[in-house]
């Protein structure tokens, strides 16, 4: 038993003294690294060559304007240098490019006369329906500048294949420049098609006034995947890997640009990482704009972390926060086992030491047990007294 108890010790030790040295070599790199002046990345970009057949058919997303529906083709030629570098803290392992995505809409043919028909795809549409009309002003000012009386309202397919349906070119209650646009029963579901209407006019856009912000920011954030020594080393307190998203929405009646990302993972009052998002660039009406980095927050990585991400630039300030919390239950576990064991070696050394101070007390006090052969003190007061008689006797 006391080579069992030996054994657990000894690999309690090994297993502690393991987890301390990952932990202290995590903390030590990370209070001595120092931000790293030199580009993190050099890329040739300049010239974007756009390859477009004549015959593709017109497509658009929502909030730009009318391009054939074609691959194109970026090519860097010039030595124009872009330069990338993650801010202190942050460290951008694996990160995804951002990517623009949402309700599209796509039409046949990018100038119609008053009377004629255009077919219309709508794709990428989460409502069960979605109601096509034809306005003036770009939308700008949403359902006034459309005429609403000639709308087409259609439900998708079952198998969420995209929905295809004619609409008739009616004349909008404004000038153009006109568009068509589609809603699904989710009103902030949303994607405008530009199309020339002959011989409607043409005015300037009147812009809407703004009474409250033009995009919505979420941001989410979760353990990302660090193999299996980055996983044990976190699961005992040391640095920990995690994915963080980014999602951007445009819920105004025109295209964003200049949107500005800034994020950061705080622990208390201490700003543990930044995050690099990238330039979401143009974001149409009713598009997400989202992307994914990699950000590792320093150890000791335990308790609660605040994620918080900032989009200004495009009217009001809009901010969104998280909370996640991490529990190293590794190093939980092993400080339970050694403190369960640390417990179970004191009692048996208790009971140890007390049982050797009972047989030192036996040894030290003397025996009153009468020795083997002779007899008991009271027998022998016995005899004795019966002598004594006999002798008065006889006298």
């Amino acid at each position: 038993m006391k080579g069992r108890a030996t054994a657990i010790a000894a690999a309690l030790i090994v297993v502690g003294a393991f987890g301390g040295f990952v932990t202290m070599r995590a903390a030590a790199a990370s209070y001595e690294a120092t931000p790293d002046t030199s580009p993190a990345s050099t890329v040739p970009a300049s010239t974007v060559a756009a390859s477009v057949p004549a015959e593709a058919s017109v497509t658009s997303v929502a909030g730009t304007s009318i391009v054939p529906a074609a691959t194109v083709a970026t090519v860097a030629t010039a030595d124009t240098a872009v330069s990338s570098q993650a801010p202190d803290g942050a460290t951008p392992e694996s990160s995804t490019p951002g990517i623009v995505e949402g309700p599209s809409m796509s039409i046949d043919a990018a100038e119609m006369a008053p009377g004629g028909r255009v077919i219309v795809t709508l794709d990428q549409f989460e409502s069960i329906w979605a109601t096509v009309t034809v306005c003036g002003n770009e939308a700008r000012r949403g359902s006034p500048d459309c005429n609403q009386t000639a709308s087409v309202t259609k439900e998708f397919p079952i198998d969420g294949s995209p929905l295809r349906m004619s609409i008739p070119i009616v004349a909008p209650p404004t000038d153009c420049p006109c568009v068509l646009r589609a809603v699904g029963r989710d009103t902030s579901e949303i994607a405008i098609a530009p199309i020339v209407i002959t011989g409607h006019p043409v005015g300037p856009v009147v812009e809407p006034q703004v009474t409250g912000p033009l995009l919505t920011v979420a941001i989410e954030a979760g353990l990302g995947a660090s193999g299996a020594i980055g996983g044990i080393r976190a699961q005992l307190g040391g640095p920990a890997t995690y994915e963080v998203t980014v999602r951007v929405t445009n819920t105004s009646t025109s295209g964003l640009r200049d949107v500005q990302l800034s994020a950061t993972a705080t622990r208390g009052a201490d700003i543990v990482a930044s995050l690099p998002f990238d330039d979401p660039g143009q974001i149409g009406v009713g598009q997400t704009w989202s992307q994914s980095v990699v950000a590792e927050v320093p150890a000791p990585s335990f308790g609660d972390v605040e994620w918080r991400v900032v989009a200004s630039g495009a009217g009001p300030t809009v901010t969104d926060e998280l909370t996640t919390t991490h529990r190293p239950w590794l190093l939980i576990g092993v400080v339970l086992l050694v403190v369960f064991n640390i417990g179970v070696l004191l009692m048996r050394w208790r009971v140890r030491r007390r049982v050797e101070r009972g047989e030192l007390v036996d040894r030290e006090m003397p025996s009153e047990r009468p020795a083997v052969g002779a007899a008991a003190p009271g027998a022998a007061a016995s005899a004795a007294s019966e002598d004594a008689f006999a002798v008065a006797g006889r006298r």
